[in-house]
């Protein structure tokens, strides 16, 4: 027995003589080689698996094969164990040549398989006529299951074999060892059937048993009664073929000519039996044709080819031919058959097909729907060319293919498919995160089963409703800011008729203690009262009077600002429209903007890059010059104090103009580099008195009165788009006409 010491990394230690003399190497040259070098059942990643499932102490048996130092095989079986010495692991693997063995397995195991599967009954009988053993065609052939089998003799499916019969058929069987005939078997149903029969006398083991081997002969001798009328039967069929069939001798003479092959050649058989194709033909010599029928006759594989070829009538017609050998009981090639078939029809029914697919495929191609089609494993079979532009994956990748290898994230949706599939049910879904088009959106998904031709699977449409999301948010925030606005103006009528009062009043207070303004009622006032104007107004400056009339007047100013720009929401008012250019008024803005004391007290605008990029210019725009530069203003304005409050190293603003010529707009993109706004904030960013300034700090009017200055006096549209951490892009657009 061979013996191998192996390291974990396969590596052989040490083997024995006997090792190295069964594989044909010097222990010196194993020494130097692996097991799987050795092993032709064995590589890598097995080796690690069996080493790492093998325990210290725990013992593997298995059979497998290696090669020797000639290249020849041997199987082996192996005992392998693990042991640990010394700190570390080794295998002991001992191996024993089981090749012979194995071999003398594998004859016995075909001997019975050949037994088991012969195409004849075959019985193993005992002296008393038992049924010893019998084969599945026997069993089949007699009805009996391999249990009932057992349990029969042969006197029951042999009705004209008796026991002396039987007796004197052994002895007859010990004199010539052979006996053949025919006889009459019956089956468990109690029908009876012709069989030849071949009894053989088998001694093994000092005794003696018999092998019956019987062939069905009934449909043989059915067939030899309805030859002839077969024969009659084929002559009958050939002329009643749609195809044309001819049958070529050795010489390539005609010897079968039927009659649709005189209808589609326009010859008479008369005129063509015993002569060669390429005699009666011409367009038969030296063509594809006598190509094939020569390679027949040698009996080299050929292919049906189909050709245009004259007809009966004149005209050039499609034509398919196939040739197959005709050979005899010894398997010797004797003649060619060959098939002719009219396939004009079906070459103009595959192209009308092929254009109608072309054309189908077209409409699906142009569709701006993603489209694709699954099976009911949900294998992609359909992938039209919006699939192919949204996911840069094309149509012959993609199909062949599970749609989650294609659509990762679609592997959340494929519970939905099956289930769409099986319940024939139609799954919609609206306004649903997407990544179709390599980006966040929104879409809206629908999977309609399909079930043609009796395969069954899904179509699953995809569309990206990222813009009519924004359109229908937009149209949201629109009607909301128009309720809101006239709420507003109501509000700001009754909040304008007190303010009024209380600020003349503080006015009128403010002119009648006026300090160092001799007023002749002051002091007559003052006098009555016992005092002075002077010692009044000590007490008023001592009391901060005078700072508090400032600070009502200051108050009264700034709550009629935000009475103004209430009022601004329900009405355009008088305005005087004329055409600027839009980079002109960006430029004065930006000016503006630089040099504005409040935006200069919170940061230094100066500090912020400003990137311009003014295509298309000069963009001409009808406007009010000082609306216009308002809404930039804000804009400018909210951006550099998100950007300062937030901290952000290197602000910037990117300004983008350009002439949208589909919708007749001109856009004006303002981009910051800021914190952003998250799903929340974006939405509520134009509604007014939102803020998410501190309380003192900003009204929450700034870009609601932009968007009403640009949506309801201009006719344009005031967009966002933010992500936090990403900044924030403002987008305007105003139309080229009024």
């Amino acid at each position: 027995m061979g013996i191998f010491r192996v390291a974990a990394d396969a590596s052989i230690l040490d083997v024995n003589h006997k090792a190295a003399e069964l594989l044909g190497y010097t222990r010196e040259e194993l020494v130097t080689k692996r097991v799987v070098d050795i092993d032709f059942d064995l590589d890598e990643e097995r080796w690690q698996v069996l080493w790492d499932e093998l325990s210290p102490g725990q013992k593997r048996h298995f059979q497998t094969t290696f090669v020797k130092k000639d290249g020849t095989r041997i199987v082996v079986e192996i005992f392998s164990n693990r042991l640990e010495y010394e700190g570390k692991r080794y295998s002991i693997i001992f191996i024993q040549d089981i090749t012979q063995r194995k071999q003398a397995e594998d004859s016995l195991k075909l001997t019975q398989f050949c037994f088991d599967k012969a195409s004849i009954g075959i019985f193993r009988i005992g002296e008393q006529g038992e049924i010893l053993e019998a084969n599945e065609e026997a069993r089949q052939s007699l009805g009996y299951t391999e249990k009932e089998i057992s349990e029969v003799n042969l006197f029951t499916f042999n009705p004209t074999l008796s026991p002396d019969l039987w007796e004197a058929s052994k002895e007859l069987l010990h004199e010539q060892g052979v006996i053949t005939g025919e006889s009459i078997h019956k089956r468990k149903n109690g029908e009876e059937f012709q069989v030849d029969v071949i009894i053989n006398m088998i001694s093994f083991g000092g005794q003696d048993f018999y092998v019956l081997f019987c062939q069905n002969i009934t449909q043989r001798k059915e067939a030899e009664n309805k030859l002839r009328e077969n024969q009659r039967l084929l002559n009958y069929i050939l002329e009643s073929m749609n195809e044309g069939v001819l049958v070529l001798d050795q010489k390539f003479r005609y010897t079968v000519f039927n009659k649709n092959m005189e209808m589609m050649s326009g010859t008479s058989r008369e005129d063509i039996l015993g002569k060669t194709p390429w005699e009666v033909f011409a367009f038969v010599r030296e063509s594809e044709s006598e190509k094939q029928i020569r390679k027949t006759m040698r009996g080299e594989v050929t292919e049906t080819v189909e050709r245009r070829l004259p007809t009966g009538s004149g005209r050039m017609g499609w034509f398919s031919e196939s040739f197959s050998p005709v050979k005899d009981d010894d398997n010797c090639i004797i003649g060619v058959v060959g098939v002719v078939s009219d396939i004009s029809r079906r070459k103009q029914d595959e192209h009308e097909l092929r254009s109608l697919r072309n054309y189908l495929s077209n409409i699906i191609d142009s569709m701006p729907s993603t489209l694709i089609g699954v099976d009911e494993m949900g294998r992609v079979t359909q992938w039209n060319k919006t699939a192919e532009r949204h996911t840069g994956i094309e149509a012959d990748i993609a199909r062949g293919r599970m749609l989650p290898e294609v659509l990762p994230y679609m592997s959340l949706e494929m519970e939905k498919i099956y289930t769409s599939i099986t319940q024939r049910q139609i799954i919609h879904e609206q306004k649903r995160p997407g990544f179709l088009g390599g980006s966040e959106g929104y879409e809206e998904l629908t999977i309609y089963p399909l079930i043609a031709n009796g395969v069954e699977g899904a179509v699953i449409r995809v569309d990206d409703v990222s813009e009519h999301i924004r359109l229908e948010e937009m149209m949201i925030q629109s009607e909301k800011m128009l309720s809101v606005g006239g709420l507003a103006a109501g509000m700001a009528h009754e909040i304008n008729n007190p303010l009024a009062g209380i600020m003349q009043t503080a006015e009128v207070m403010s002119n009648r203690l006026r300090r160092g303004v001799p007023i002749s009622a002051n002091t007559r006032a003052a006098e009555a009262a016992g005092t002075t104007m002077e010692s009044i107004e000590q007490f008023m400056d001592a009391r901060g009077i005078y700072r508090m009339l400032d600070t009502i007047n200051e108050s009264g100013r700034r709550v009629a600002s935000i009475v103004a720009n209430m009022l601004s929401f329900a009405r355009k008012g008088e305005s005087i429209v004329t055409y600027s250019d839009l980079e002109e008024l960006i430029e004065k803005t930006l000016e503006l903007a630089a040099t504005d004391y409040d935006l200069k007290k919170q940061y230094d605008f100066k500090q912020i890059a400003i990137h311009k990029d003014f295509k298309d210019s000069p963009l001409h725009i009808p406007c009010e010059q000082s609306k216009i530069q308002q809404v930039l203003l804000n804009i400018f304005r909210n951006a550099a104090q998100a950007m300062q409050e937030a901290g952000t190293p290197s602000p910037s603003l990117g300004i983008h103009t350009y002439r949208d010529k589909k919708k007749k707009m001109a856009c004006v993109e303002i981009t910051d580099n800021g914190p952003g706004m998250d799903e929340i904030t974006r939405k509520r960013v134009f509604e007014p008195f939102f803020t998410t300034k501190q309380v003192g700090t900003g009204t929450g009017l700034g870009l609601s009165v932009s968007y009403f200055i640009i949506v309801e006096n201009h006719g344009g549209t005031l967009s966002v788009d933010s992500s936090p951490g990403k900044g924030s892009t403002f987008v305007i657009r105003l139309p080229l006409q009024r």
